[in-house]
């Protein structure tokens, strides 16, 4: 697989997206009804928080479209890891 370029690679990384997610994540695991919700951040910018991860992947294509690439993550103290990507292989 050739190397990813340094732009490709921060998209895919969600570096900013992640540090956004971190510095807000104390304030809505105190906050009534955010706990177990779906956050969409583009960059620095919180969408909002939605009750399925399908109704936050709905919504984040409906504002940001297929051309972006936005970050949905469960608001809970302990976090799981996952990488999901809507890019196939070729010929798959």
């Amino acid at each position: 697989m050739p190397p990813l370029n340094s732009d490709l690679e921060k998209i895919m990384t969600f570096d900013t997206e992640l540090q956004t997610y971190q510095k807000s994540l104390s304030t809505w695991l105190a906050e009534e009804g955010k706990q177990g919700k779906f956050v969409v951040i583009l960059g620095e910018e919180v969408l909002g928080f939605y009750d399925t991860r399908n109704e936050a992947l709905t919504e984040g294509y409906k504002k940001y479209g297929l051309e972006k690439s936005f970050f949905v993550q469960q608001i809970k103290p302990v976090q799981t890891v996952a990488f999901m990507t809507r890019f196939t292989p070729q010929g798959a």
